[in-house]
């Protein structure tokens, strides 16, 4: 889990310095080309963490519970 948010931070990060470091600080439209760079920083971080939790996709939280798991937890003590 650590280190799978480790790695969408570091993804995220690397790709939104990269857009930083292509920007012409001189150019007329430099600042909406750093907004443009933060939306897609923040994009790509949301989106690795909607699929983090989205349910189906590896251990997601939010995945089915197993049957067997649910059928043990609902036994009475003692039943065996």
């Amino acid at each position: 889990d650590f280190g799978y948010l480790r790695n969408a931070v570091f993804i995220a990060t690397l790709v939104g310095s990269i857009g930083l470091w292509l920007i012409d600080p001189l150019a007329a439209n430099a600042l909406v080309w750093v907004w443009v760079a933060t939306a897609v920083w923040i994009t790509i971080r949301a989106a690795l963490g909607v699929l983090r939790i989205w349910p189906g996709i590896g251990h997601a939280p939010l995945r089915e519970p197993d049957k067997e798991v649910v059928a043990d937890t609902l036994k009475a003590p003692g039943a065996g």
